[in-house]
C-alpha cells in the first residue's frame, strides 16, 4: 500500500454523497464539509505531492462529469485524469466518515458511530494512526489540513497537530458561521 502511495496519485471520484480529488489511498473515505490536506514531499523525485479534496453534502450527480448538465470542468479535469471508483461509498454521517477518512477503518473498529457533538468527549481513538502518520512515515515532511475537523476536540491530543499534521486551519465542530466562525456560541477558528 506504501509502495503504490508513493508511485501513483490518484483521483477519485466518489459515487455517494462526497467526492475526493486527487488522493494516493482510494480505499479512504470522506464526510461533511469543505475539508483539505495537502502533504509535500520530502524528496520530491521519490514522493509525489498528494492533496485530497472533500466537499461534504455532494450529491452522486451533481458533478459534469457524470452528464447532469451542471457546468464542472475543474472538478471534471481532476476525475478523468486520475482513477475513476463508480463504487464507493461513504457514511450518512460527518464524523464517522471523517474517522474512517483519517484511520482508514470502518467507524465499527473506530467506535465513532454518529456525529460528535460540541459537548462530547468522543473522537477517533488516538491510539488509531492517522493519513498523516502513515505519509509521514512514507517520507513526507509536511502535511496540513484546512476546513472542519469534526473527530474529536476535548482533549489536545484528538485535535489535528496531536494527530500527526503539522499545520491546521479551520474549526474542530461540526460547522460554524461563516462569516462570524461562531458555532454555539463560541468561536471555532483555528490556527494551530
Amino acid at each position: 500500500l506504501l509502495q503504490t502511495m508513493k508511485r501513483n496519485i490518484l483521483t477519485v471520484n466518489l459515487v455517494a454523497r462526497t467526492w475526493i480529488a486527487t488522493m494516493a489511498l482510494p480505499w479512504w473515505r470522506s464526510s461533511d464539509q469543505p475539508f483539505v490536506l495537502a502533504a509535500t514531499a520530502s524528496t520530491p523525485k521519490k514522493n509525489p505531492h498528494i492533496l485530497v479534496i472533500v466537499v461534504d453534502d455532494l450529491g452522486s450527480h451533481d458533478l459534469g462529469i457524470h452528464g447532469s448538465g451542471i457546468d464542472t470542468p475543474h472538478s471534471n479535469e481532476l476525475a478523468t485524469r486520475g482513477v475513476y471508483l463508480d463504487q464507493y461509498y461513504v457514511l450518512p454521517y460527518c464524523s464517522p466518515t471523517r474517522s474512517a477518512l483519517m484511520s482508514g477503518k470502518y467507524p465499527l473498529h473506530t467506535g465513532v458511530h454518529n456525529v460528535i457533538t460540541p459537548i462530547s468527549t468522543a473522537g477517533l481513538p488516538l491510539r488509531d494512526e492517522t493519513l498523516a502518520d502513515l505519509l509521514k512515515r512514507a517520507g513526507y515532511h509536511t502535511t496540513h489540513a484546512i476546513g472542519k475537523w469534526h473527530i474529536g476536540h476535548s482533549k489536545w491530543e484528538q485535535t489535528p497537530t496531536f494527530r500527526g499534521f503539522d499545520e491546521f486551519y479551520g474549526f474542530y465542530y461540526g460547522g460554524e458561521d461563516y462569516f462570524t466562525h461562531m458555532h454555539g456560541g463560541a468561536y471555532d477558528l483555528r490556527h494551530d
